[in-house]
């Protein structure tokens, strides 16, 4: 116990500072929309009761972000200080809880250190906007405790299933549609290992975590849900405006920007077909590529398509390519100090990309 707390508080520090370092040098994508967002929830938190506005809030939510983001400024901070102060400490302490949590999954496994670097140093956080970064980390930790759920099935703690739902309603306050587009095939699998019950358990503690991380839940909900259905229908449904010309993102741009995603995807179709030894469960591999197929249909049916929207799915792929890669060493038959090497060399291979990126930004449409 002691050592995974020690574990976690070394992850934590170690992900902040890099994190810190790295906002001061990259902007984010809509920078001066979330900057003003932050500063109208600064002056709205102090009205009595607090009202949706559409014109003044994002129906994202974004909540979870702009509220810490908030929180940070009340101290002094500026509101660009706030924003990048907000991101770097939720997803340092996200990205803390993933490699925590990985290394219970795979206690003699060198798969925390192979997604290090990928999780510190994406290429995508040069064209990410803050709902982005956090909200993609959160699905990673969520695909993770699911995975936890399936591998122990029955015996799965209560405490496992409540974190599952807090991540559940963290991420929905962030960015409400993938969530949205997800939770069913996710509460599906949490239903299929551990039963109806504790699926039920996890989507209603969900729902009141969402709740309770929204400020505009608490006194007008009704305004609020109608704002983010209404913004989601416009993209399917408005057709006097036409975003395609600048938003319709290609699939070979989408293929060619995601390779790692692609490589881990057809190693988890070869491992699912092959039906034999597997580095994780057939059931988890269903879930997510049912989702994967769920939120890529959605998009490319939308008007207005951006890498970023599919990007948290992609890194829960990204995440998983060096568990698959260790399995295929380990059915070589190599030493154990290869598989060390091996990872620490892909998570040196993400930080040189991400460096490479600043220099020279990767074609993708955001």
């Amino acid at each position: 116990m002691k050592s995974a707390v020690r574990f976690f508080c070394v992850a934590f520090l170690v992900a902040f500072l890099a994190q810190w370092a790295l906002w001061q040098s990259v902007n984010f994508v809509d920078q001066s929309f979330w900057l003003e967002k932050i500063g109208y929830l600064a002056e709205d938190l102090t009205s009595d009761p607090l009202i949706f506005d559409i014109r003044r809030h994002p129906a994202h939510p974004g909540t979870l972000v702009l509220v810490a983001a908030t929180a940070i400024h009340a101290g002094g901070f500026s509101l660009l200080d706030s924003l990048r102060d907000a991101v770097a400490l939720l997803n340092a302490v996200i990205i803390a809880a993933i490699l925590s949590l990985v290394r219970q999954l795979r206690p003699h496994s060198p798969w925390w250190l192979g997604m290090g670097g990928l999780l510190l140093f994406h290429p995508f956080y040069e064209m990410a906007n803050p709902l982005d970064v956090i909200v993609s980390s959160l699905l990673v930790l969520i695909f993770l405790f699911l995975l936890l759920h399936q591998e122990k099935r029955e015996t799965t703690s209560m405490s496992t299933s409540l974190a599952l739902a807090f991540c559940l309603g963290a991420a929905a306050a962030t960015r409400l549609h993938i969530i949205f587009l997800l939770v069913v095939p996710l509460l599906m699998a949490v239903m299929y290992s551990t039963g109806i019950r504790r699926a039920g358990l996890v989507g209603a503690s969900a729902l009141v975590v969402a709740q309770a991380l929204n400020p505009f839940m608490w006194y007008s909900p009704r305004v609020f849900l109608s704002a983010a259905v209404g913004q989601q229908l416009v993209y399917f449904t408005d057709k006097t405006v036409d975003l395609s010309a600048t938003f319709r993102l290609a699939p070979l741009a989408l293929v060619t920007s995601s390779p790692l995603a692609i490589i881990s995807l057809v190693l988890a179709l070869v491992f699912f077909v092959c039906r034999g030894q597997s580095p994780l469960p057939r059931s988890f591999i269903t879930t997510l590529l049912i989702g994967t197929s769920v939120v890529l249909s959605v998009f490319w049916l939308s008007n207005l398509q951006s890498y970023r929207y599919v990007f948290p799915v992609i890194l829960v792929w990204e995440t998983l390519l060096p568990l698959f890669v260790l399995y295929l060493i380990r059915l070589a038959h190599l030493p154990t100090l290869i598989s060390t090497s091996v990872m620490a060399l892909l998570s040196g291979m993400y930080i040189l990309l991400f460096l490479y990126s600043l220099l020279l930004p990767i074609p993708v449409y955001i």
